[in-house]
């Protein structure tokens, strides 16, 4: 083949790879993985205590699996879970995007419209006793637009106008009838027989007539009753319309022509609308609201959630499941769990409870057919269990009798291990142990219930139902029947009971935590998005006005580069995320990749100076940059490795975009551009290459200098010297305050304020000196707090900031107290605190049934005449004296935010209302009473009203504790429910923007970290350099040129560190830079762009020498000055690429590229200046020798 042809194919290739790139990157949107800094969201790290004599690895791994099987069962959480070195794991959690909560909005919009059109019959009945006219107004207002519901108000009224004089004319008919059979009672018996008889026929005529009329009554009351009937019939039932909502919308079985079946959602809503005739658009509204908000929902919302269900989780329970023979009526059970949901039994002796899992109910895969395809038959008929279906859900009827279960409710009891072995057959079977109360428990259950089925409940959801083999006590086996578990069975089983004693376990808060709400990540995005696009444009527009035809073929290959580094960050390479650093090494990349075009280049260049022919020039250009760019590759690639394997998942984004970048461009530069030059080259006939040094002398004159740089070397010996002696005594008298809390412990809190509010610094350090104060929190006292504005700034004036201090914020202390400072101007909610916050259990909780249409009645308030009767057989709450204090319709919303937060969305929706019942003591004084105020959102001065109590009443369908009032302690009934979500509602808080707060023992982790990467990657780079070079002295001169490069970085940022708060320190961006982990990978990323310019020097310094066993001082002036243009443009386009980000990147790496710019120039300087010369050390002597 020869080289045409071989062009062509490496060309059609290069075409394939990269079209295959792009392809993959597309859309980018939906391929690309973004980090939690670009998404939002949280990371959350948590300690294991593992106990002395047991396999860390182990114990922690199934303290994973079995921490997500409780938490996030079904995955639809979008939680990442992973392992850490030590005793320690990482949750990674997304953050809602705010189309979520604008779509959950318009959701909860759509369906309160829905629900405020069902008809009150208070409210009726009130209107039919007005004057026509205005009886008709009001059924105007009540129907709206709908035609059918003002037809059956017009029939009620027309059959209410009928009954009314029928009423009166039966009530004296009654009254007549009344007053002849007393008049004749009152006759003695000696009365005149006439006078009686007359008597006796006016009570048969008074009798006759009141029969009469009380027909034609009953008559009318039946119509009566009908036309209530028809007119509530068309209100829609809350729990029937959640129960469609749940239901599958997978598009069911294709017909003959092979058109999608409706899915089981839209045959529920279809059948809703036939049924609620005239509320058509209103249902399909709801529907297709549910339909939008249901494709983006998942992630919590917010870190408080997380953390909650963390401490909540694990409630263990064993409950005897009843067959089919013990319970007479199961159909009845099935029937009402259809109807009205998993909590509408009706009898205190079984509960309905979802199976988490039914496909762990089945072994062999012909069982797991049948059980998918009929679960209620086939649990019936293999099991004899008692199953039922809500939704797209399956249920098990289980026992909820004191002798036939262990539940919380009886306390004392625990289960302590849980662990794998085998059963007296031989087969699989899983070990448990309780502690004494809970053996004594057991023993009592598994005695009176032996060959029963025992389910094992966590969570209210249940994960088995073994057999009961024998009587267990405080140890006890669980088999598998016959041929044992399988070793998933067994797993999934231990899991599951060892989840009830994780608590002790697991450290109740996590040891780390760092958040970046959804529009802090959306500000990184488009920040770190613009600062690319600009490096890229830069670099781009540089190297076409240098290289010309060149520079555009590297310009293709860097547009390549970038396809490639892109595709292979959305296979979600060794999990590395695309993150903000991620884009400062993108963006770094875009500086480095054109070095070795650049390399290429000016080889070419140099070879066509000496009279080489094109094609000559070329493969000898690319002959004699190939081992050069290896070489500063592999030094760079060797920080990548190191930075991959110890550093956060947010660098861990930086390092694995820079090596495969790296990698990139070693294939662009070296093939795509060699195929590209060597086509333009056969197409064009062109005899050389023209670039700006060709065209202009002077320029080709300054980048061959003639410097002798050896010479030189004393003066700048003694520079570097006052470099690093400066920067070493600046960082001296920093200290401890260089480091920021990743390495000391501590808490960062950035926000944005509201819409429109701003604040001047000065204003910010005073509130948090007055916060401080009132907290008792020292170190949060504006002297001390370390304050920067991050937000837009006008003036002396911005918008949004960041704090950070070393106070820990144990329980939210450091949180809370800034969102306290700050309420006024910030759009987050506060934890309230209020009486019985701290009480789980309903008996002692301020619950009380409705069953007085009185509020106060119920609550023992009888000042209170609030009018409750559309939640009789409900529960009111009482939220007393609530600090701070708050407004109906904040607490309103919060409880329909919680309401989609595990764990209580699984009770689906129930009808609410927050009633105010004492105002706020401020109000209250002004106003002179506490009573119960109508809420209506404002006050006269167009102010919100604030309640120190309020009163939340609920109901649902299930519940009547009219009709049963012992089942208002039941645990896991409306009443317990209820309070729960009110109480997590009411006590939970918004976080702000970021926060993240770093206990101590992480903290020294990190800088055991930091230290270890940069050790690390020291030793590996010099053993390289000294392997390459095969001498020592060169490892030890690239390891004196790094340290002058580090440490003159280091001592820049502590100086900016100083003048960061004079005046025009703010023109050039200078902040308190911190050594953050984003700062140590700067540090190691200067150790490989500085060793990337000194092995270009190194190399040639070999080329140069030839079978010189050393380099004279000639070769190495001739070689630093052969490279200079190649260093200096090198650093040129990088320099450029690092100002792009510098001020267009965005706060979360602007530390990062400071010391970056830093390093670079002065890595530049050292290169030549100090490298170079330092070969010569000692070299004197070895010649002599």
């Amino acid at each position: 083949m020869n080289d045409s042809a071989r062009w062509k194919w490496l060309l059609l290739v290069i075409v394939l790879v990269l079209a295959g790139a792009c392809l993959m990157v597309y859309p980018p949107a939906k391929t690309l993985k973004l980090g939690l800094d670009l998404r939002g969201g949280t990371t959350f790290i948590y300690e294991v205590d593992v106990p002395a004599d047991a396999n860390a690895q182990r114990v922690i791994e199934q303290t994973i699996e079995v921490l997500k099987d409780r938490v996030d069962p079904q995955g639809l959480l979008n939680l990442t879970w992973r392992r850490l070195a030590g005793n320690r794991f990482e949750v990674q959690m997304p953050a809602a995007s705010p189309r979520v909560d604008a779509l959950r909005s318009e959701y909860l919009h759509t369906r309160k419209a829905l629900v405020d059109t069902n008809i009150a019959r208070g409210v009726v009945a009130k209107a039919l006793q007005l004057p026509n006219a205005a009886r008709h107004a009001r059924f105007v207002q009540i129907a709206g637009s709908n035609s059918i519901v003002m037809d059956r108000l017009v029939a009620l009224a027309n059959a209410h106008d009928i009954s009314q004089p029928l009423t009166q004319a039966n009530a004296v008919a009654q009254a007549e009838y009344a007053a002849a059979e007393q008049a004749i009672n009152e006759l003695v018996d000696e009365s005149d027989q006439a006078v009686r008889a007359k008597l006796q026929a006016d009570v048969d005529a008074k009798l006759k007539l009141l029969i009469e009329k009380a027909g034609a009554l009953n008559r009318v009351t039946d119509q009566f009753s009908a036309a209530w009937d028809a007119l509530l019939a068309n209100n829609i039932d809350l729990v029937t319309l959640e129960n469609s909502l749940k239901l599958s919308n997978e598009p069911g079985p294709r017909d003959a022509e092979g058109n999608p079946g409706l899915s089981k959602r839209d045959i529920a809503a279809d059948a809703l609308e036939n049924k609620y005739l005239g509320r058509t658009d209103a249902i399909a509204a709801v529907f297709a609201a549910y339909a939008e908000y249901e494709k983006e929902k998942g992630p919590l919302d917010d870190p408080e959630d997380f953390k909650r269900i963390m401490r909540g989780s694990g409630v263990l329970e064993f409950r005897i499941a009843p067959d089919l023979r013990a319970v007479s009526n199961a159909d009845q059970y099935r029937t009402q769990l259809a109807e009205q949901g998993p909590r509408s039994s009706t009898s205190e002796r079984y509960l309905w409870f979802e199976v988490d899992d039914i496909t762990k109910f089945a072994d062999t895969r012909a069982e797991q057919t049948q059980l998918l395809a009929d679960p209620v038959g086939y649990f019936a008929s293999t099991q004899g269990l008692i199953a039922g279906q809500f939704g797209d859900q399956i249920y098990l009827l289980l026992s909820n009798a004191d002798d036939q279960c262990i539940t919380q409710a009886d306390e004392g009891w625990k289960l302590d291990t849980a662990r794998p072995g085998l059963d007296d057959a031989g087969f699989r079977a899983v070990y448990f142990t309780l502690n004494s109360v809970g053996g004594q428990e057991m023993a009592s259950l598994t005695r009176a219930h032996r060959s029963q089925p025992m389910a094992i409940v966590l969570d209210g959801k249940i994960k088995s139902a073994p057999t009961i083999q024998s009587i267990i006590a405080t140890s006890g086996i669980i088999t598998g029947g016959r041929g044992g578990f399988v070793e998933q069975e067994q797993q999934y089983l231990i899991r599951t009971l060892n989840a009830g004693s994780l608590e002790a376990r697991v450290s109740d808060d996590p040891i780390y935590q760092k958040s970046f709400d959804a529009r802090f990540g959306r500000d990184n995005l488009e920040s770190g998005l613009h600062a690319a696009v600009w490096a890229m444009v830069v670099v781009a527009a540089f190297m076409a006005l240098y290289y010309m035809v060149n520079g555009l073929i590297a310009d293709f290959a860097l547009f390549g580069n970038m396809a490639l580094i892109l595709a292979v960050m959305s296979t979600n390479f060794l999990g590395a995320t695309f993150t903000l650093p991620g884009i400062a090494g993108i963006v770094l990349t875009i500086g480095m990749a054109v070095d070795a075009n650049v390399l290429i280049f000016e080889r070419i260049r140099e070879e066509l100076e000496r009279g080489a022919v094109i094609k000559v020039a070329v493969r000898a250009g690319y002959q004699k940059a190939l081992a050069t760019i290896i070489d500063a590759n592999i030094t760079t690639l060797i920080t990548c490795i190191v930075l991959g394997y110890t550093a956060t998942a947010e660098i861990k984004g930086f390092a694995v975009t820079l090596g495969i970048g790296i990698l990139a461009t070693m294939f662009t530069s070296l093939l795509c551009t060699r195929v590209w030059i060597e086509l333009y080259i056969q197409f064009t006939n062109a005899k050389t290459l023209t670039m700006v040094p060709t065209l202009v002398p002077a320029v080709r004159k300054i980048l061959h200098p003639k410097v002798n740089w050896v010479n030189k070397r004393v003066p700048f010996f003694m520079l570097s010297s006052v470099l690093i002696v400066g920067s070493i005594l600046l960082i001296y008298s920093r200290g401890e305050e260089m480091l920021d809390i990743e390495f000391r412990s501590g808490t960062q809190v950035g926000f944005n304020l509201s819409q429109g509010k701003s604040l001047e610094l000065r204003e910010v350090r005073e509130r948090l000196d007055a916060v401080a104060k009132s907290h008792e929190i020292p170190q949060l006292e504006g002297d001390r707090a370390k304050v920067v504005i991050t937000g837009e700034k006008q003036g002396s004036l911005a918008s949004g900031f960041s704090i950070q201090t070393l106070a820990a914020n144990e329980n939210n202390r450091v949180s809370a107290a800034i969102v306290e400072a700050f309420k006024d101007v910030l759009d987050v909610k506060v934890a309230i605190d209020f009486d019985g916050s701290a009480e789980s259990a309903i008996r002692h909780a301020p619950a009380y049934p409705i069953v007085n249409t009185s509020l106060g009645q119920n609550i023992n308030r009888p000042e209170v005449f609030e009018d409750v009767s559309e939640y009789l057989g409900g529960v009111g709450l009482v939220i007393a004296n609530m600090q701070p204090s708050a407004t109906t319709e904040d607490v309103s919303e919060r409880i329909e935010r919680t309401l989609f937060q595990p764990p209580h969305n699984q009770y689906g929706y129930r009808n609410f209302k927050v009633i105010g019942l004492e105002l706020d003591s401020n109000l209250e004084g002004a106003s002179g009473s506490s009573e119960v105020v109508e809420d209506e959102g404002a006050s006269g001065q167009g102010e919100e009203i604030l309640y120190r109590s309020v009163v939340v009443v609920a109901r649902d369908h299930a519940t009547n504790y009219v009709d049963e009032p012992n089942a208002f302690r039941d645990e896991g009934g409306l009443a317990h429910t209820q309070w729960l979500l009110v109480r997590d509602a009411i006590t939970g808080e918004r976080s702000l923007g970021s926060v993240a707060s770093f206990s101590p023992q992480v903290s020294n982790t990190m800088k055991l970290d930091a230290f270890l990467a940069i050790g690390l990657s020291l030793l590996a780079i010099v053993g390289y350099i000294s392997i390459r070079f095969r001498s020592f002295r060169y490892g030890l001169a690239a390891i004196v040129a790094l340290a002058h490069d580090v440490l003159i970085a280091l001592g820049l940022v502590a100086l900016a560190g100083l003048v960061a708060d004079q005046g025009g320190a703010s023109a050039f961006l200078l902040s308190d830079f911190r050594i953050d982990l984003a700062i140590v990978a700067a540090i190691l990323t200067i150790v490989g762009y500085s060793l990337n310019d000194t092995i270009v020097v190194f190399d040639r310094i070999r080329e140069n020498r030839g079978r010189l066993a050393f380099g004279t001082p000639t070769v190495i002036n001739d070689s630093v000055n052969q490279t200079l243009s190649r260093t200096v443009l090198t650093s040129f386009t990088t320099t450029m690429a690092l100002l792009t980000i510098y001020f267009l990147g965005g706060d979360g790496v602007h530390g990062f590229a400071f010391t970056m710019l830093i390093g670079v120039l002065v890595g530049t300087y050292s290169s030549i200046a100090i490298a170079a010369p330092l070969v010569l050390v000692g070299e004197g002597k070895q010649q002599a020798a």
